[in-house]
């Protein structure tokens, strides 16, 4: 087990530093983050939770479909996408060592 959680930290660590150092970084010199931001209302996807966002000023609206030509938003993107399939991979396997223990736990007890 602890070769699961290790792994499992490593992809959430991996997967925060490429947003905190590439994918910020990114939309701080090319977007307005402050507009996407405002975009956002329906909450962590997939938790169900749709809490009110905040609003934060944005100035002009910008437009950026431009982004969607740029190589280099394309990388961090698809660089991104990665971090996140490997932590959800990592979770997955996680939950299927623990359930394997419980199963375990529960045979030897039952025995």
């Amino acid at each position: 087990m602890p070769s699961r959680y290790d792994s499992t930290t490593r992809a959430e660590v991996n997967d925060r530093d490429t947003t905190v150092n590439v994918v910020i970084p990114y939309l701080n010199t090319h977007a307005s983050l402050s507009q996407i931001a405002n975009t956002m209302s329906k909450g962590r996807p997939g938790t169900g939770l749709a809490p009110t966002p905040p609003v934060y000023p944005a100035g002009e609206p910008q437009d950026h479909t431009g982004l969607l030509g740029d190589p280099e938003f394309l990388g961090t993107l698809v660089q991104e996408h990665w971090n996140h399939l490997e932590a959800r991979t990592a979770y997955e396997v996680l939950k299927a060592a623990l359930e394997n223990g419980v199963r375990l736990i529960d045979q030897e007890l039952n025995d």
